[in-house]
């Protein structure tokens, strides 16, 4: 899955749904699932600005991915600026000649999961670290679920696809749970996917 980092508390925004578009000084053409990744580095003096004072009293979780949006269009600033509330334009750079990176649906992960971020738009395996985290005990079941369900929904195919190369009955039988639970058929998980 596509991914993009954010510097906090911009990341947190993103992930609660409170700021809905990222401005960037590059464009791309890339739509579709992309996840919230919140960076090693904040910008904590912020904090102090009225807009990002309730910010305060939550844990800012860094180097962390922390939800899933849809990317759904980029548009240079000048041409979206005055549709956007003035808190939206408090949490980003409008100034001209920038992109705004407009997402539509964000779904929040049940908890932050550690994981290296990059910059630029990057790819990012994020079930791995889920299994991983889940057999370390770090993670429950019942959490590794809800996680792996909000990356299956923004993605049906693609965690098809990833759920068929894994062999371990205990993966297979999580990843059943995640498509049974969608509402998807988990006897339509291939048994194995041959790369050509």
């Amino acid at each position: 899955m596509k991914a993009l980092s954010l510097w906090q508390p911009h990341a947190t925004l993103m992930a609660r749904g409170l700021k809905r578009v990222e401005t960037r000084s590059w464009s791309l053409e890339y739509r579709g699932p992309v996840v919230i990744h919140a960076a090693k580095r904040n910008e904590a003096h912020l904090l102090e600005h009225p807009e990002f004072q309730f910010l305060k009293r939550l844990q800012l979780p860094l180097g962390a991915a922390l939800a899933v949006g849809e990317l759904t269009k980029i548009s240079r600033v000048e041409a979206i600026r005055d549709s956007l509330t003035p808190k939206e334009i408090a949490y980003g750079n409008y100034d001209d000649g920038r992109f705004g990176w407009v997402f539509g649906t964000i779904t929040p992960f049940p908890v932050p999961i550690p994981v290296r971020g990059m910059q630029g738009l990057f790819d990012l395996d994020l079930p791995p670290v889920v299994l991983e985290m889940m057999r370390q005990g770090v993670m429950d079941q019942q959490t590794g679920v809800e996680t792996l369900m909000v990356m299956a929904r923004f993605n049906l195919s693609e965690f098809r696809v990833y759920a068929s190369q894994h062999h371990s009955d205990e993966a297979r039988t999580l990843f059943q749970q995640v498509l049974a639970r969608l509402g998807e058929n988990p006897e339509l998980l291939p048994k194995q996917v041959k790369l050509f």
